[in-house]
């Protein structure tokens, strides 16, 4: 029987998407280099820009759920 409290487990699972979206964001800064030292494609970087952009506010949104199940989970 699993008596892993719901707030600990919300937490685990926030932080398992934190380190997804970690991972998304090195492979986009890799492309964004590669665009911009030997491409040199304008439209590229941009794009590689914006999907960092949006990636930030969903990493900020994610951290934010984490910060408050993990303090949940604390107090269990």
């Amino acid at each position: 029987m699993d008596k892993t409290p719901k707030d600990c487990k919300k937490a685990l699972d926030l932080a398992d998407k934190l380190s997804e979206k970690s991972k998304q964001m090195y492979r986009i800064a890799g492309y964004a280099v590669s665009y911009a030292s030997g491409y040199n494609d304008g439209s590229e970087l941009d794009e590689s820009e914006r999907l960092a952009d949006k990636l930030t506010d969903e990493i900020k949104a994610t951290e934010a759920k984490y910060e408050k199940a993990a303090e949940k989970c604390r107090q269990q």
